[in-house]
């Protein structure tokens, strides 16, 4: 609990309704006998019982409007109490149904940890774009894809509704992977962090920057040095690579508002640095296996990872700590390291 030592008042951070708990009301920073939220649990109701408090007589019943009192307010002489949770904000819609959608894996831990995972989480996309009904019989698809980049630690999607809404596709593609994740890896909890960010997209000049941000972004994390170096990307499909084997982006739609070449020099053309998109930092980039290794290697003298497991408790960790703050992530030290998720997790 937050206490307002100026005014000698007790704010209970988290309150829905105190009728909803069988309580009144609370008292004002006037009154002499404010009471903390345990107290009322243990004694069942709330009275004031100071004469100088002008209000104390006022009940709230039911959660409805009593004597000025409306649900999740409480009102006491001077003072206003309200329900300190902050509300979430409702996301922006598009007017067209184009959204920019960011997945992210939790604690910003790798998401993909070998080619498979890239894969299951494109045909689970495809499954979107072809679904089936119970017999087997083909439905309408669920949405379209416009451009996509799967990053070792999260996800881009440029999406566009069809027969489902934006919160339905990005639920039905998190927790059919999350559940392939965390069976294939014994892993247990959340592989994504908190909600799905989005953007709506409304105007054909964000939707083409967008176009060049999503593939640009494996340039800008360092994987690799060129656009069409990056392997999980749309931009594969956009140029024809015969090494794809199945098209998940709808490119006839896009270029036949851009053509390819004047798309390409685009996309080739890296944006500027303080474009911010989603508000996603890009200053923390993914390392890669050999970064990882060789900041172990030239700090601690570790000829190989898992030589840290013969090391003490206290020197292990204290390694494992600079490691994660070196930017190496959880489950990449471990798997590193060969050491349990819970220990460097815990380190």
């Amino acid at each position: 609990m937050l206490i307002n030592n100026a005014v000698n008042r007790v704010f209970v951070p988290k309150v829905t309704t105190f009728a909803q708990i069988g309580y009144d009301s609370l008292c004002s920073s006037d009154c002499k006998n404010d009471l903390t939220l345990e107290w009322l649990i243990k004694h069942k109701y709330t009275k004031c019982h100071s004469s100088s408090c002008p209000q104390r007589d006022i009940r709230e019943k039911n959660g409805k409007k009593f004597g000025g009192l409306e649900e999740n307010v409480y009102l006491c002489s001077k003072l206003t109490v309200k329900d300190n949770t902050m509300a979430r904000k409702n996301r922006v819609l598009s007017s067209i149904g184009i959204y920019h959608v960011m997945l992210r894996g939790i604690n910003r831990q790798l998401i993909f940890d070998d080619d498979s995972d890239y894969r299951k989480f494109l045909m689970i996309m495809g499954d979107l774009l072809y679904p089936k009904n119970e017999l087997g019989e083909p439905l309408p698809p669920c949405c379209a894809f416009y451009a996509y980049c799967l990053m070792p630690n999260h996800v881009h999607l440029l999406v566009h509704e069809k027969t489902e809404r934006l919160p339905s596709v990005v639920k039905q593609v998190a927790q059919r992977y999350a559940k392939y994740y965390n069976s294939k890896y014994e892993h247990f909890g959340h592989v994504f962090q908190d909600r799905y960010k989005s953007e709506p997209v409304n105007t054909p000049a964000y939707f083409f920057t967008l176009l060049r941000y999503i593939h640009q972004n494996p340039v800008a994390g360092g994987l690799c040095k060129d656009v069409e170096a990056y392997e999980w990307s749309s931009w594969r499909e956009f140029i024809g690579d015969p090494r794809r084997k199945s098209n998940l982006c709808s490119v006839p739609v896009v270029l036949k508002s851009f053509p390819l070449e004047d798309l390409r020099e685009q996309v080739c053309t890296p944006l500027p640095k303080a474009l911010r998109v989603l508000d996603y930092d890009l200053s923390r980039t993914v390392l890669c296996d050999a970064a990882v290794e060789e900041f172990l290697s030239s700090n601690y003298g570790l000829r190989h990872p898992t030589d840290l497991q013969n090391y003490a408790k206290a020197r292990r960790d204290e390694i494992l700590k600079a490691a994660k703050e070196y930017g190496g992530s959880i489950r990449q030290i471990a798997r590193l390291t060969s050491l349990g998720f819970s220990i460097v997790n815990n380190a």
